[in-house]
Parts: C-alpha cells; structure tokens; sequence
C-alpha cells in the first residue's frame, strides 16, 4: 500500500499532467504537497488579456475507492475589492503589496491549491469557466452562471447593507438591522444565491470598529464604490 501511494504521488506531481484547455487559459500540470494536503494546480493565462476568475471542477477519490465531484472557483476581483477601502489613502500602497494578485496578466500564471483528505487515491481538475478584464467569460453554461451569480450577490449584499445603515440612527442600530435582516435570510429557502451572508457579517463588524459618523459615511462611500465594480463586472459578455 506505501509503494501504491508513493507511485500515485510521483504521478501526481507530474509536469507533463494537463487538462483540455479552455479559450485563452489552460492547467499545465499539478502537484502534490504533502506538508500542506494540497494540490498545487498550475493555471496559465494563454491569451492576450488579464484572468478575472475561474472555476474549476474537482473530482478526488477517497481512501475508500469513492469518488467524489465538487467545484472551486477563485475571483481576483476581491483584492481590487478591498482595496478600494484604501482607494486615495496613504495605505493604499502598503495594502497593494499585502493582498493578493488582482489578475492573472496576459502570459502570467497562478497555483491555485485544493485541500485534498489523507490518503486520497485520484485525483482530477478541469477548467469550467474563465472570465477577462475585458468582461469578458467562456467555458459551460452552468459554471458561467454560478461565478454571475456569486458577483451579482456581493453587490447586492452591499446594497442592502446600505440601505439598512442609512435608515438606521446609530451604528449600533444598523449592526442589529443587518443581523436581523442576514439571519431571516439565511432561515428562509432560496432557490439561487442573492446576497452573500459572510459579507453581511464582514459589514456588521466593520460597523464596530468604526469611532464615528464621519468614519461610517467614509466606509460607506469606499463600499458603494466596491458594489459598482461588482455589477460592472457582473455584466459579462458570453464568448467561445
């Protein structure tokens, strides 16, 4: 059994381990990290314009020969997204130089890393959609609408953020709005996602770390700056 792992590792790791590749990007091999139970999956940008997203398809199987599919998907548009909290600050720079890429630049790559459990036996990733700063995407039809959807949600958890804060008179009364308001959400069906309730959360513990008026309608201002950008880059044109 040490040899059949050690071997299905040493494949693993291969260069030469590739999936078909989509218009404009391809994965161009993976490897596995055994300190971090990872898969390293290299993802080059192949065309002539900067990679905004992706999402992947993930197929493993398990230590007991059951195979299991599931999807990972990766937006670099959240760095430009919370930079724009810094946007025009004397911060901005250091803050640039912290989070991660915004893009995967034309001829550029990125290893993404898949969590794996031990003793995996198989592993497989394919490329199921890619979006470009042209807003442009390609790949299936059901990975395209799942990465509009997830962009249309963050603008809009933004936007009903806003408008409970602006109702509110305190701070303290827009951080219990939003609560009441994200949990009612999170216990009622949705047949698709329409807000995002981890930013929710983000927002109401932003809201208590802010000393006044003036710091709230400055947060305010960097947020609604960050849902245009999500809704402009919702807006993707379908191309093959």
């Amino acid at each position: 059994m040490r040899v059949t792992l050690i071997a299905l590792l040493f494949l693993l790791s291969g260069a030469k381990a590739q999936s078909a590749p989509i218009a404009g990007a391809a994965i161009q091999g993976w490897f596995y990290d055994s300190d971090s139970h990872a898969m390293n999956v290299h993802i080059v940008n192949t065309g002539d314009k900067a990679i905004t997203a992706y999402e992947l398809k993930v197929v493993t199987v398990d230590s007991g020969g059951n195979s299991s599919t599931g999807g990972h998907g990766r937006d670099f548009l959240n760095s430009v997204a919370f930079l724009e909290r810094f946007k025009g600050t004397p911060d901005e720079e250091t803050m640039r130089k912290q989070v991660g890429p915004e893009s995967i630049p034309a001829g550029g790559s990125y290893d993404e890393k898949i969590g794996l459990p031990p003793g995996f036996r198989d592993f497989s990733v394919t490329l199921e959609a890619v979006a470009f700063a042209d807003r442009t995407i390609t790949g299936n039809q059901k990975a395209i609408d799942l990465l509009i959807q997830i962009r249309k949600a963050n603008a809009a958890s933004i936007a009903k953020a806003a408008e409970l804060i602006n109702k509110s008179a305190t701070a303290e009364q827009a951080e219990t709005a939003i609560k009441n308001w994200n949990d009612t959400y999170q216990a009622t069906p949705h047949p698709k996602l329409e807000v995002q309730p981890g930013d929710l959360e983000g927002i109401v513990e932003d809201l208590k770390r802010l000393p006044n008026k003036a710091a709230i309608n400055e947060y305010l201002a960097a947020k609604e700056r960050e849902q245009r950008m999500w809704e402009a880059n919702s807006n993707l044109e379908v191309t093959q």
